[in-house]
């Protein structure tokens, strides 16, 4: 073995790639390069999977394009150098909704999320959450933990991006109760109505597993933008 082969070493993850937030349709690019490096300095290409809709990398480690679909994306971005040393690193790419006026984004604990009276995009992290978006069409990613996303008669039609059946619950508010609403399969979605009103959208799920067990009564009045509006 040359004494050239013994120092080699493989990249390493210098800083972890932060969570970003964008909106269906914008423009984004981000360098992440910068967040590897190499004793070595022979980083030779970088690759990734979990990509949104419409983003790509290069081997420059330039993230960029224009996403075409909403939700919530882990994404792993992979170091390569020319010795074939590799090191990966994970991060969060929250797609909301085109026209989003503002993002409510939680912590690594349990968090009340309010929106505003705009189209809010609310993405819980961790912990267990609550999420209630308020007026307009609000855009909901619970991320891990027992989360509960709100609904309500006065409210306007939002989308539950991450509802896992069985663990996530959905909060009635405002005298809303079960007997109210009606359960209905369109596409891959079920559309929680009442009166025929969507009042929300739950992706990728199969109404037949949506009952009675997964909703609850709730009140919540916490201020708007609760942990994190910006």
């Amino acid at each position: 073995m040359s004494a050239d082969k013994l120092l080699e070493n493989p990249p390493y993850v210098k800083t972890e790639i932060s969570d970003q937030r964008i909106e269906v349709g914008t423009e984004f690019d981000l360098n992440i390069s910068g967040d590897f490096s190499d004793i070595n300095n022979n980083i030779s290409s970088y690759s990734a999977t979990g990509l949104p809709p419409g983003l790509t990398l290069n081997k420059m480690g330039v993230l960029s394009g224009s996403p075409t679909t909403a939700g919530n994306f882990a994404v792993t971005v992979t170091a390569s150098d020319s010795a074939e040393g590799q090191v990966s690193d994970t991060f969060e790419i929250m797609v909301a909704p085109a026209n989003t006026s503002s993002f409510v984004v939680g912590t690594s604990g349990p968090d009340t999320l309010v929106g505003t009276a705009g189209n809010d995009g609310l993405y819980g992290f961790e912990g267990d959450d609550t999420l209630d978006g308020g007026l307009e069409k609000d855009w909901y990613s619970g991320g891990e933990g027992r989360d509960t996303f709100v609904l309500e008669l006065v409210g306007g039609q939002d989308t539950i991006s991450d509802f896992e059946d069985g663990l996530d619950k959905i909060g009635l508010k405002g005298g809303l109760n079960f007997s109210e609403l009606g359960i209905v399969q369109e596409g891959t979605h079920t559309h929680i109505q009442s009166n025929g009103k969507t009042l929300g959208i739950l992706s990728n799920i199969d109404s037949g597993l949506t009952n009675s067990e997964d909703f609850i009564m709730i009140s919540i009045d916490p201020p708007p933008g609760h942990n994190g509006a910006f």
